[in-house]
Parts: C-alpha cells; sequence; structure tokens
C-alpha cells in the first residue's frame, strides 16, 4: 500500500511540474512577441547613394539617388538627384565636373587609363560630402601559349539583305593556353574572353513553309575555358555576378575566385570558335574584378533571400563609398591582339 501511494504522489509532483513548465513557456511567448524599439530620425541621416561599375579605358559614368528614410513615402524617381556636383581629381589634380545626363546619371569626357587612380566627390546641399574611388593602377600578369588555329571555309547561301546572296564563311577554332599570374597582395576576381567579329545566319520559317535566310554581323565573345589537364572543374571556381532588379544600376560578369590560384600562377586551356566571312586578329581580354564588387553582389543576394522573411538575420548590402552609400568600382583589365593568318 505504502508503495501506491509513493507511486501516485510522485505521478501527481510530476503532472504539477509539467503544467508549470508549460505556464512559464505559454509567458515566454505572450511577452517576448512584443518588443518596443524606440528609432530616432537621427539613427538614419540621409545621405547620398553613387552607383557605378567603370571598366578601364571607358567613360565614367556614375548614377546618383538619395537615401530614404523610414517614414518616406515616394517613387523610385523621386529619390534621383539631379542637381549635385560631381568632380572628379587624378590623384589630387582637378580633371573637370561630371555632367548630368538625365535620370540622375552623370558622364565625363575623358577615358579612364591604366595605371591611374581616380576620386570622385559628390556635393549637394544639406547632403554629407560622398567620395567614391576608381583604382586602375593594378596590373594583370599574364601569356599566352601554344597558339592553335584551324581554319575551313564553306559557301553559304542568302536571301537578305539581297536575294539570291552567296558568301563564303570560314570556320575559325582557336586554342591557346593562359597564363595569369596572380597578385598576392590583393584579393580580385578574374574573366577571359576572346573579342571576334562574327557572322551569323538567322532562318524566317513562313506559313507557306518558305524558309528566308539573313545574314548578319556582330562582334562575338564567347570562350570556353578549362584548367590545365582538366583536374579541376572550373565551374566550383567560376560564378555568375550581376542584378536586374534596380534599372538604375546592372552590370553582369562571368568571375574565377581568387582562392582558385593561391597567390601563384595557373594555366587556362583556352578555346574559343567563330565564322566569319572576314579574317581578321581576335582580342584576348582578360579582367580583374575588385572584391568590393563581388562583396556588393554576394551581400545583395543575401538581402534579396531575407526580405519579407521574418526569420532571417538583418543583412547590409556592402558599401565602398565614403560618407554615402552605393558601390563605385574600377574594373582593370589587360588585352592581347592574336593574329589570324
Amino acid at each position: 500500500m505504502k508503495n501506491n501511494i509513493t507511486y501516485i504522489m510522485a505521478k501527481n509532483n510530476i503532472g504539477w511540474r509539467l503544467a508549470i513548465f508549460l505556464l512559464i513557456i505559454a509567458g515566454f511567448f505572450t511577452v517576448s512577441c512584443e518588443k518596443t524599439l524606440d528609432i530616432k530620425p537621427d539613427d538614419f541621416p540621409v545621405c547620398l547613394v553613387i552607383n557605378g561599375v567603370v571598366e578601364q579605358d571607358s567613360l565614367i559614368v556614375l548614377h546618383v539617388s538619395r537615401s530614404a528614410t523610414l517614414n518616406d513615402i515616394y517613387l523610385i524617381e523621386d529619390l534621383m538627384v539631379t542637381d549635385a556636383e560631381l568632380k572628379l581629381y587624378d590623384e589630387e589634380n582637378y580633371i573637370e565636373t561630371l555632367q548630368h545626363d538625365s535620370l540622375g546619371f552623370y558622364s565625363s569626357s575623358i577615358r579612364t587609363v591604366k595605371g591611374h587612380k581616380y576620386y570622385i566627390t559628390a556635393e549637394k546641399e544639406g547632403y554629407p560630402v560622398a567620395k567614391a574611388t576608381l583604382d586602375y593602377t593594378q596590373g594583370i600578369l599574364f601569356s599566352a601559349n601554344n597558339i592553335s588555329i584551324e581554319k575551313t571555309d564553306n559557301n553559304w547561301h542568302y536571301d537578305s539583305p539581297e536575294p539570291g546572296g552567296e558568301i563564303i564563311l570560314w570556320d575559325v577554332t582557336l586554342s591557346l593556353d593562359l597564363t595569369i599570374t596572380d597578385n598576392s597582395s590583393i584579393k580580385n576576381f578574374y574573366e577571359i574572353s576572346i573579342i571576334a567579329k562574327q557572322n551569323e545566319f538567322y532562318y524566317n520559317h513562313y506559313e507557306d513553309d518558305s524558309v528566308v535566310a539573313t545574314l548578319g554581323e556582330l562582334m562575338y565573345s564567347g570562350t570556353w575555358v578549362s584548367f590545365e589537364g582538366n583536374l579541376v572543374n572550373y565551374n566550383d571556381y567560376q560564378k555568375h555576378y550581376g542584378n536586374y532588379s534596380n534599372g538604375n544600376f546592372g552590370y553582369h560578369f562571368n568571375a574565377i575566385n581568387d582562392s582558385f590560384f593561391e597567390n601563384q600562377s595557373h594555366v587556362f586551356n583556352t578555346r574559343t570558335f567563330f565564322r566569319t566571312s572576314e579574317i581578321a586578329n581576335v582580342t584576348l581580354i582578360i579582367k580583374s574584378y575588385p572584391y568590393d564588387l563581388i562583396k556588393y553582389f554576394e551581400t545583395l543576394e543575401l538581402y534579396g533571400n531575407s526580405y519579407d522573411n521574418p526569420y532571417s538575420e538583418p543583412v547590409n548590402v556592402h558599401s565602398n563609398v565614403e560618407n554615402g552609400l552605393g558601390i563605385v568600382c574600377g574594373v582593370c583589365k589587360s588585352e592581347a591582339v592574336i593574329e589570324i593568318q
């Protein structure tokens, strides 16, 4: 009998403990679901937002807008800044004031030059003076070896741009070993491309079963790259970066991760194919993207994934503009002309 009473008392104690535990949990959720945040306007000061990716040997084009406050109700065009003063400097030497084109875009009259570092200051009444940098002092060490060229010619017939047209087109396959020596002092990402003039045929099919062949011409950029000996999966080290969601700032590229090199040289087996009516030289281009740009796109992707998700952690989109917001980067590049004979 004593054992039965002890068992019943123990069982009742467990029941009371469970009930108390559940009440504590319920109270915790009731209290923790409500939290007051004291946010003052000074916590989010307004500033200028500058965006632009400028490749070496290009005109400088930057977009300027303003940040929005928590209480702002606006259209996207309301944020565009059309009356800022953007001054361009080569190191400490003033060059010119960028001119506003439209919709917040400002452009220079000069092209960026390899080996130079440019500064841009943006001023507007009521906003801190923002400063951005375009750096082209980083050279790219590379060499092209074991160049192989294969050519075959074929007769092609077309109806447009003129009826009964005939042309000889050359199918060209270009292969080479590209060696890139990574700079251990900086973290950057690389992109390889080959530019050539190419002819293409477009076939238009009509309801009467007729087909019209149209001859077109364009500048072609297509490069297949594999690592030396094909021992490494290229896709593991290459990623596509870009964003179309913001109409004011769009830039796309495929980049090879800096971590692949481990501060050493590496050989890329590079191959491309194009069809042309004119045997002409092609241009090999290697671009170097700064880590600021990579970090911007990576944090932008995280921000997009966390948007409207109450369970995700807040994400700050990377910025490299002093006293402002946005991303401004210079893209260095090196070129080599390859003769096609």
